[in-house]
């Protein structure tokens, strides 16, 4: 199942739940100013800051089987961060 989390303050929030969840944060890097490795931490502590897991957690999924990722894009390529040590991909 997927829901897809539409709100004013993250618009591009993405839900996957099963057995698993995943949360999913989407970014435009806008400028060159920030490296993506940047940009991948700040969807990562959105997703904290706004406790976007609260919503699976109440529906019955541990919050150890909920995987959270930041996608940093700028043109043509992406990084994915997880937020492990040394996890981007």
């Amino acid at each position: 199942m997927m829901e897809r989390r539409r709100q004013e303050y993250h618009p591009s929030t993405d839900h996957i739940s099963g057995p698993d969840a995943v949360i999913i944060e989407f970014k435009v890097q806008s400028s060159e100013e920030k490296e993506r490795f940047d940009i991948v931490r700040e969807a990562l502590l959105q997703i904290e800051e706004k406790n976007c897991q609260a919503n699976l957690v109440a529906g019955g999924i541990p919050a150890e089987h909920i995987r959270k990722y930041g996608f940093a894009f700028c043109c043509k390529t992406v990084l994915i961060g997880d937020g492990t040590e040394g996890n981007q991909a």
